[in-house]
C-alpha cells in the first residue's frame, strides 16, 4: 500500500482539533446525511415560453446514463411525446434550460431532434427565477409547430457532470420536472431511467427504496415512473449514486481475489473501497440502513488484510479508521470495534511510528475517541488498553468476554472477525452527535488543514 506523503505539526492537529469542537458547538439542528454542494441544474424538462397553449406533455422518457469515469458525468437522454389538444395549430419557441447555477458548469453537447429530425437552436440569455432567486441563465430555444390533434416528437440529448464535494464518496444526478408544468394538463407520464455501468441495487444508489416513483429494477437500471404529474419544485428529481470509480474498484478488487484469495493488498484495497461506499466524508455514515451491511463487508476485508499482511502498517491504520467510526454521525455502534480500533492503530504506530498517514489516521482516531486514546507529548496513550479493574474485599476482579456481534452478509469470501479480548470491560464513550448542515463543508476544510498539516 502506497502512502501519502505530507508534512506532519503536531500544532496544526491541536488547532484541527479546536477547529472541530468550534464547529461542533456552533452546530444545533440536525443535519442529513444528504448534505451536497450547490445545487447544479443539469438540464429540465422543455417549456413553452410566454405564450399559453395546448399542447401537452403527454408522455417523456429520460434516461441518465452515468459513465464510468472521475469525476462523475452522465449521458442523458430525454424523449417528450407532445400533442396538440386545440383545434389549431400552434408555432412557438420552445426553450430547453442550458444553465446549472452559482457558475457550475453549463451542460455539454446539447443536441434536439423534432420527429426524428436534428433541429438547431439558439442560445439565448434570459432572466430566470431560481430558488426564489433571479439569475441570467442560457436557454436554447427552438421554434416548432404542433398541428392541431397530432403527436410530435422532441428529443434532447446532453452530458452533464454530477454534483459532488471533491472529497465526498457520493455523487448527485438531478432532473427538473418543474418546468413541464407550463404546458396544457398535466404530464401524462413521466419516466426516470437511471442507468449504471455495472448491476445497480440498494449498496451503489443511496435510498433506493424510498421513493415511492420507485416502478422496476432491471440490471444495470432503476426505473422511477410518475403519471399525471403536475410538477412542482418537491417533484424535482435527484439520486445520489457511490461514485463509480469507487464501485469499479470493489468490483476490480473481487475479481481480483477470485483468482489470488491470498492477495492482501487486495482484501486491503477492497476493505477501503467499502468503506468509502457506506461513509461521507470522516465520519459521518449515509443514513438509508445500508451502512452496517457495508461496514460489515469492509471489516471482513480488512480482517483478511492484516491476516495476511501483519506487518503492513497502513492496512493496520486503515482498519483502525474504519473501526474508529463505530458509534459516529450515522455508523453502526459496536462498542468493542472503538476497543479494536486503538489495538490496530496503536500496532500501526508501533511498526510504522514515523509514517504521515499512519498519523493523520492516528490524529483522527485521538479525536473521535478522546478517552480511549490522548496525544502526549512523546507519542499517545491508550487509557481504555491499560485500565484494570481494580478489586475489591468481596468481589474478585472479574474480565469479561466481549460480545462480538455476528451479522451474516454477502462477502466474496465470508470470514470470522476474531477481535482481542481486552482486560476490561468494553468502555462506550460518550460520542460527538451529528449538528447542522454547516458542520460538513467546516469540517472538511479543517480535515484539509489537518492533512495539509
Amino acid at each position: 500500500m502506497n502512502a501519502k506523503t505530507f508534512p506532519h505539526s503536531r500544532w496544526i492537529r491541536w488547532l484541527m482539533t479546536l477547529i472541530l469542537f468550534l464547529i461542533w458547538g456552533l452546530s444545533v439542528i440536525p443535519a442529513r446525511a444528504d448534505v451536497a454542494p450547490p445545487q447544479q441544474f443539469p438540464g429540465a424538462n422543455p417549456e413553452p415560453g410566454s405564450e399559453t397553449t395546448q399542447v401537452r406533455m403527454v408522455d417523456e422518457v429520460v434516461t441518465i446514463d452515468v459513465l464510468a469515469e472521475e469525476p462523475a458525468r452522465a449521458h442523458i437522454t430525454a424523449n417528450f411525446t407532445m400533442r396538440n389538444l386545440g383545434s389549431q395549430a400552434e408555432r412557438m419557441s420552445v426553450r430547453f434550460p442550458l444553465f446549472s447555477t452559482y457558475k457550475v458548469p453549463d451542460i455539454k453537447n446539447v443536441r434536439v431532434w423534432v420527429d426524428d429530425k436534428p433541429l438547431s437552436f439558439q442560445r439565448v440569455i434570459q432572466e430566470t427565477e431560481i430558488y426564489g432567486e433571479k439569475a441570467q441563465i442560457p436557454w436554447a430555444n427552438f421554434p416548432i409547430t404542433f398541428p392541431p390533434g397530432e403527436n410530435v416528437l422532441i428529443k434532447v440529448s446532453y452530458d452533464v457532470y454530477g454534483t459532488a464535494w471533491d472529497y465526498d464518496n457520493f455523487v448527485q444526478f438531478s432532473y427538473i420536472l418543474e418546468t413541464g408544468a407550463g404546458w396544457k394538463d398535466t404530464i401524462g407520464s413521466a419516466t426516470i431511467i437511471l442507468r449504471l455501468p455495472y448491476e445497480a441495487n440498494e449498496f451503489n444508489v443511496l435510498d433506493l427504496y424510498k421513493n415511492p416513483a420507485l416502478s422496476g429494477i432491471n440490471d444495470r437500471e432503476v426505473i422511477w415512473t410518475f403519471k399525471n404529474l403536475e410538477p412542482t419544485f418537491e417533484d424535482n428529481f435527484k439520486v445520489y449514486i457511490v461514485k463509480p470509480v469507487i464501485w469499479k474498484q470493489i468490483k476490480a478488487e473481487k475479481d481480483n481475489l477470485a483468482r489470488n484469495p491470498q492477495d492482501g493488498e487486495a482484501w486491503g484495497r477492497l476493505g477501503k473501497a467499502y468503506k468509502q461506499s457506506f461513509g461521507y466524508f470522516k465520519p459521518f455514515c449515509r443514513d438509508d440502513g445500508i451502512s452496517e451491511t457495508l461496514y460489515a463487508l469492509s471489516k471482513d476485508a480488512y480482517e483478511k488484510a492484516v491476516s495476511l499482511k501483519p506487518e503492513d502498517a497502513l492496512w493496520h491504520a486503515g482498519f483502525a479508521d474504519l473501526l474508529a467510526r463505530s458509534g459516529q454521525w450515522g455508523c453502526p455502534d459496536i462498542p468493542e470495534d472503538r476497543i479494536r480500533a486503538l489495538q490496530e492503530i496503536r500496532l500501526a504506530l508501533e511498526i510504522a511510528p514515523n509514517d504521515p498517514e499512519v498519523q493523520a489516521i492516528a490524529d483522527m482516531i485521538s479525536w473521535a475517541l478522546p478517552d480511549g486514546m490522548v496525544i502526549k507529548e512523546n507519542g499517545y496513550d491508550f487509557p481504555w488498553l491499560t485500565q484494570t479493574p481494580v478489586p475489591t474485599e468481596t468481589t474478585a476482579p472479574v474480565t469479561p468476554e466481549p460480545a462480538v456481534a455476528t451479522q451474516a452478509v454477502p462477502s466474496p469470501q465470508p470470514l470470522t472477525p476474531t477481535l482481542a479480548n481486552p482486560t476490561n470491560p468494553v468502555p462506550n464513550p460518550q460520542l460527538p452527535t451529528c449538528g447542522s448542515a454547516l458542520i460538513l463543508p467546516l469540517l472538511a476544510l479543517g480535515l484539509f488543514l489537518w492533512r495539509r498539516g
